[in-house]
């Protein structure tokens, strides 16, 4: 059975790059915020990469005082193989509940 990872280590603070995990595995869900009112866009990019480039598989945009909450089943679940890392600007803060293949 996969292990589902939602630990404080899944979290991504404001205006950070981190790379969440190395190898394959899957995201189950998506909780941003954004906190403050910032200039330009604001956003939350999950790339299937050991880096902050490369292959997008989730990009949103998100403006003050808002949340973003998004669930994803299994059958749904953003699939990643290289690795997963997240890139937040601006005032937006994330926290990704990941599955480690097994």
């Amino acid at each position: 059975m996969a292990k589902l990872v939602t630990d404080y280590s899944n979290y991504v603070a404001i205006s950070t790059t981190k790379t969440l995990k190395t190898g394959k595995g899957k995201v189950h869900a998506i909780l941003a915020t954004c906190s403050a009112a910032g200039s330009g866009a604001q956003s939350v990019t999950l790339y299937d990469n050991t880096a902050g480039s490369g292959n997008i598989l989730f990009l949103g945009y998100l403006w003050y005082n808002m949340n973003c909450i998004i669930i994803l089943p299994d059958y749904l679940a953003l699939k990643f193989s290289t690795g997963l890392t997240v890139v937040t600007t601006n005032a937006v803060a994330a926290f990704i509940a990941t599955e480690e293949a097994e």
